[in-house]
């Protein structure tokens, strides 16, 4: 009795769909008519001799208009949604949030546990992040001032390489203000909407009254503060900056001993749990979520769950499948088994709770940055993933349009990466500008300009040996061609000369008769003199020519061979890959700069 009492309909609407089937079955009532179809094409006295009953086979054809009127009355009750019975179900989903608080002060350099207080910290941070599988994080780190590195976000990727580039020297100023961290933690779980969280707290500092009114005033928001100490109770130097190790005022080094008393005080106080950083990981890899649980001072389970009606609908259908199984004639299904195949496409990412820019981002971090660059709409991831592509030219043009620093500086990267050295320094000068205290802009600004202006040298050094080559060979070929005009100058003289003695006076010629022969044998050998040496100055001369000729083709072919080797353009690039390798790899310089302007803009206000 008490099940029909409750008995009622969870979605009532779909009981109109019942007589609007029927009504669509009334009209098709022809398709389902009692008569014959044969009746159309064959005499009705010829019927019975074919077997066919005299009332043209209405106990067949009554059938198929049965078994529909029953097939809609069941779907549009199983899409009504009967109901008769409660059932507890979740109705209240709580995500699980936390914040990692991370002591950056210097005493976190301190080597008792082994390598320092601040690695092994970092290290067991890590392993909660590895460790959680689902709820939001938020890392902030703290010193004299705490700074939120990044807010509540599920992306654990983000926390993680951050988390990697924090260190003492990324903290505009010194200091141990634990309660300032504890504060931020909050700010920043109240800002994401959290009703319940975990402050989780990695610190050496010592606990001051700040630092218990903040674990209160957090424990009254609802938030848990856990301590996880790094150090121990007997100390260790604080390595100095310079080298050696911190003193006091009365020059005596100066021992940072972990306060396990106090912090484990604060630990309570706040609800939360206190560890040592080097004596947790037992406790962490059997309970890794020992500090994500639930409050216990939360709600309880009860408040999280609701009786609701269940849908009794789906048992209609067992019923539903018989009939359209007993449905099944030749022809009928056989449209419906064509459209198996369509029932189970090929899987792909509806992303319907994404927008295009997280579904970029899940392609960035697996290193598709194509896809990625593809699919960013906000400008700056876009401008990134180009770069990680290897698209400096296109990433450059986008860093281009933003008016910050950093616009100009990444611009100044993807140009530096493109080889255009000149609009490198440019765009670092623009950031400069923009933000004269971006140290790294200095750096890679210096760094391009003695690239640019050793490139400048190689460039006039090799300008002014090919000129030399020329000069030197035009001086070969000048000198050639004197000689060989000297001894053409000698050649003409010496046929002057014999013309002159052939046209001698008569009577001298008698006169000398009686010394024609030796005048003739004096004349020629007069004549082949010159003709000798000129023809030895002129085989002198042609042979320094082709000295010359064949030292600056020895030149030429050495200058090739070396230009082939080493071409100007590999040379450029090979001398841009080896001051680029010498630009520092700074990934908390960004993080230092934010924390100077947070502090800046603190301080104005």
């Amino acid at each position: 009795m008490n099940a029909l009492d409750n008995f009622h309909f969870l979605r009532p609407l779909w009981l109109l769909a019942l007589p609007a089937l029927w009504l669509l079955l009334w009209l098709m009532r022809d398709h389902f008519s009692t008569q014959s179809p044969w009746r159309q094409i064959i005499d009705p006295a010829l019927l019975p001799h074919l077997n066919q009953s005299s009332g043209g086979g209405s106990g067949n054809t009554r059938g198929p208009l049965v078994l529909a009127v029953l097939g809609t009355a069941l779907a549009s009750l199983a899409l009504a949604g009967p109901s008769w019975r409660q059932l507890p179900q979740p109705v209240y989903d709580s995500p699980l949030h936390r914040v990692l608080v991370m002591d950056l002060s210097t005493a976190m350099n301190a080597a008792d546990i082994k390598p320092s207080r601040l690695a092994r910290s970092k290290l067991l941070a890590q392993q909660l992040l590895n460790n959680q599988q689902e709820g939001d994080t938020a890392l902030v780190a703290f010193a004299a001032e705490a700074f939120a590195v990044v807010p509540l976000t599920s992306d654990r990727g983000t926390v993680s390489h951050l988390l990697s580039s924090l260190s003492t020297e990324l903290m505009p100023s010194a200091g141990d203000n634990l309660a300032a961290g504890i504060n931020e933690a909050r700010h920043l779980l109240e800002q994401g909407g959290a009703n319940r969280g975990d402050i989780i707290v990695l610190t050496a500092s010592p606990p001051d009254a700040a630092a218990r009114d903040a674990v209160e005033h957090a424990r009254q928001s609802g938030f848990r503060t856990h301590i996880l100490a790094a150090g121990t109770p007997q100390g260790a130097p604080i390595p100095a900056p310079g080298g050696g190790w911190q003193r006091d005022s009365r020059n005596a080094i100066t021992l940072a001993r972990l306060p396990a008393n106090e912090l484990a005080e604060l630990a309570r106080s706040g609800g939360g749990l206190y560890r040592r950083v080097d004596q947790a990981g037992a406790d962490f890899r059997l309970k890794p979520a020992m500090a994500f649980e639930a409050s216990a001072s939360g709600p309880s389970e009860d408040r999280f769950q609701a009786d609701q009606w269940q849908d009794e609908g789906a048992w209609l259908l067992l019923p539903l499948i018989l009939i359209a199984a007993s449905a099944f004639r030749r022809g009928w299904l056989f449209g419906l088994l064509l459209c198996l195949p369509l029932l189970q496409p090929q899987s792909a990412y509806a992303g319907w709770w994404k927008t295009q820019d997280q579904q970029a981002l899940e392609h960035f971090h697996a290193g598709d940055f194509a896809t990625a660059a593809d699919n960013f709409k906000q400008r700056e991831w876009r401008a990134s993933a180009l770069y990680e592509a290897g698209e400096y030219e296109k990433a450059a043009e986008l860093w281009s349009t933003g008016d910050r620093a950093s616009d100009a500086y990444n611009q100044g990267n993807a140009l530096a990466r493109s080889g255009d050295l000149q609009a490198a320094i440019e765009a670092y000068a623009k950031a400069l500008q923009r933000d004269p205290q971006l140290s790294d802009a200095q750096a890679n600004r210096d760094l391009l300009e003695k690239l640019l202006e050793q490139q400048q040298q190689q460039q006039q050094q090799q300008q002014q040996q090919q000129q030399n080559d020329t000069s030197q060979s035009a001086q070969d070929d000048s000198s050639a061609e004197q000689q060989t005009s000297d001894a053409d100058a000698e050649q003409d003289a010496s046929n002057a000369a014999d013309q002159a003695q052939s046209q001698q006076d008569p009577s001298s010629a008698e006169n000398a008769q009686s010394a024609q022969g030796d005048d003739a044998q004096n004349a020629d050998a007069q004549q082949n003199a010159p003709d000798e040496n000129s023809a030895g100055e002129q085989s002198d001369s042609t042979q320094t020519a082709h000295g010359s000729d064949e030292a600056a083709s020895e030149e030429t072919s050495d200058a090739s061979v070396q230009s082939g080797e080493f071409s100007p353009e590999d040379e450029q690039a090979q001398a841009v890959q080896q001051w680029l390798k010498r630009i520092p790899d700074d990934p908390g310089g960004l993080l230092r700069r934010k924390f100077e302007r947070m502090q800046q803009r603190r301080q104005a206000q």
